[in-house]
């Protein structure tokens, strides 16, 4: 579909993936997603590439997010759920970030700069 601008739709929610009672960080699996080879031009042909209109040279693309928003105090019924949308627009503005970097400027911002926490998060959130 090289003519038609193309959008990517990634899961935010966990509803299949614990319902929000276990620690899941999706920012693997999505840029796994986005980093995954379609052979549509040859080898090289990433979906982020499509995505961000870069390889059919479209000034329109866009990606969009599927979220389940609750009624708990943090909107996402588990502590770390808010680290998925967090991922899921770091990566949509910038693709090329790591999962590890995305964890630990979630971290940062939400719990603490000390390293000593930083560590041992970061590695269970990423693994």
């Amino acid at each position: 579909m090289p003519q038609t601008p193309l959008m990517l739709e990634l899961q935010i929610t966990m509803e299949y993936l614990g319902m929000a009672t276990h620690l899941v960080f999706l920012a693997n699996l999505m840029k796994e997603t986005l980093y995954s080879d379609t052979y549509c031009k040859g080898t090289g042909s990433l979906v982020a590439d499509i995505v961000d209109g870069s390889l059919d040279n479209h000034q329109i693309s866009g990606i969009a997010g599927v979220a389940n928003i609750g009624n708990e105090r943090n909107w996402c019924g588990h502590p770390f759920g808010q680290a998925n949308w967090y991922a899921f627009g770091r990566l949509g503005w910038d693709h090329t970030l790591t999962p590890d970097a995305i964890a630990e400027e979630w971290i940062r911002r939400t719990f603490s700069n000390n390293p000593q926490f930083i560590g041992p998060v970061q590695s269970f959130m990423v693994q």
